[in-house]
């Protein structure tokens, strides 16, 4: 779905209302299951940078990916053109050392 297709903004907010409310029945029927935060995958992405970003949303994903994988889960980072000057900081981190060393190829 995108604004084009549907004709401008307001026809697209509520066409994305009408989808979320045809979905409302199937997501009543899901029921939680209490999980251990090793079956946690956390993906991130960098959505667009600003002036602020380094100092507030990048250091806040990275204590909570660390907190994660204290945990037994799993943070994924999804562009490393983001980490140039921080590479030392990840491949630490990196599940294994071949993974880090792999990290430091792609720079």
């Amino acid at each position: 779905m995108t604004i084009q297709e549907c004709g401008g903004i307001g026809k697209t907010v509520d066409a994305g209302v009408r989808k979320i409310a045809e979905l409302l029945p199937q997501v009543n029927d899901v029921r939680r299951t209490a999980l251990p935060a090793s079956k946690i995958v956390l993906g991130t992405n960098c959505g667009g940078s600003d002036g602020n970003s380094g100092v507030t949303a990048n250091p806040a994903l990275g204590v909570a990916s660390d907190l994660l994988v204290a945990q037994g889960g799993t943070s994924i980072i999804g562009e490393t053109p983001e980490i140039y000057g921080a590479e030392h900081l990840l491949t630490r981190r990196a599940v294994s050392r071949a993974v880090g060393e792999k990290l430091i190829e792609r720079n």
